[in-house]
């Protein structure tokens, strides 16, 4: 089977001032493009068999970027890996809802399946769109060779999260930064083998998740 390599969008202004961007289109603010630029010349040796993209448009133009010049790669958007919904708390910085909000703030981290954002989303509907997208459409592209998957920090944790094996309160114990990359391989008997996660150019040891192929 061929590698996975899950992508977080560029930075945003949202993401800039640290507020929640789940359902509000926030396009990338110019860091954010040249952290895709960066990252495409680094990913370009790889030959990218299909790519899946959440529809949003900073995920949308990440993507532009990285498949600029490519040709006969299958893409597709899926509505299923946008980010989750924070309803009413969406624009509103994490420290301030912290201050605001603790006991939800704190029903959140522990992952609790029936917490959902007020006005927004449930962690459970978010965990089982996700997986139900991943299991069908994205994880039997694999087998066909190399996957490039564009989305959010929130798609990224839920599917290294259940491809490990680990409880949903391990969310907030692991950190996906814009333009950085996370990779999987996927063995018939071992199953998911993690190659590197939050990886970036600018990191020693990146270059490790390129396939032969480079």
């Amino acid at each position: 089977m061929g590698r996975l390599f899950l992508v977080r969008h560029g930075q945003t202004i949202y993401n800039d001032e640290g507020r929640l961007a789940g359902k509000t289109d926030v396009p990338l603010n110019e860091n954010g493009i040249s952290q895709a630029h960066r990252l495409t010349e680094f990913l370009r040796p790889i030959l990218f068999h299909s790519a899946f993209i959440s529809p949003m448009i900073r995920a949308v133009k990440t993507a532009e970027i990285i498949l600029d010049g490519r040709e006969n790669i299958k893409t597709q958007q899926l509505a299923a890996i946008t980010e989750m919904d924070f309803g009413d708390w969406e624009g509103k910085k994490f420290k301030e809802l912290i201050k605001e909000h603790p006991e939800q703030i704190q029903e959140w981290i522990n992952a609790t399946d029936n917490f959902c954002f007020p006005g927004g989303e449930c962690i459970a509907n978010f965990k089982a769109r996700i997986l139900e997208a991943f299991d069908h459409t994205i994880l039997p592209a694999c087998k066909s060779g190399s996957v490039l998957m564009v989305t959010h920090g929130g798609v990224i944790l839920t599917i290294t999260i259940h491809l490990l094996g680990l409880p949903m309160s391990h969310f907030f114990k692991m950190r996906t930064d814009n333009a950085r990359v996370t990779a999987f391989d996927f063995d018939e008997v071992l199953g998911a083998r993690l190659v590197t996660f939050n990886a970036g150019p600018d990191l020693p040891g990146f270059a490790k998740i390129l396939p032969d192929e480079r």
